[in-house]
């Protein structure tokens, strides 16, 4: 099955860490990605731009409706993504529990539905 890890942390609470816990943390992310690389439950990750970089579109009467940033009420705004493999929802909350950025912020974690990153198709819709 694959699935979909995004990483949701407040960006204030990185600047609540010392210099030293956030290249320890940024260290422990690298090897984690390194870890699920190599076992082939990496499909691929991205790391995201801070939310202010953001463009929101909306499309209204058919027009775009372009505005900066997501402009949610929320503190946890949404950091990253992973793209995983797992045999089933165990190895995925296992994979997520195991991401360091869990201690400071959450993993949502998503079944998949589309196109895998590997150009297969495993399915396109939710029948279940």
């Amino acid at each position: 099955m694959h699935y979909v890890m995004l990483i949701h942390t407040d960006p204030a609470s990185f600047g609540e860490l010392p210099p030293e816990e956030i290249g320890a943390l940024t260290q422990q992310v690298m090897e984690f990605d390194q870890s699920i690389t190599e076992s082939g439950n990496n499909l691929g990750s991205i790391r995201l731009q801070p939310a202010p970089a953001a463009k929101c579109i909306r499309v209204r009467a058919g027009k775009p409706l372009t505005t900066d940033g997501p402009f949610s009420e929320v503190k946890e705004q949404l950091g990253g993504i992973y793209v995983i493999e797992a045999r089933d929802d165990d190895e995925a909350i296992d994979i997520a529990s195991r991401l360091p950025v869990a201690r400071i912020g959450t993993v949502e974690l998503r079944p998949a539905l589309g196109l895998d990153l590997r150009g297969q198709v495993f399915q396109m819709y939710d029948d279940a």
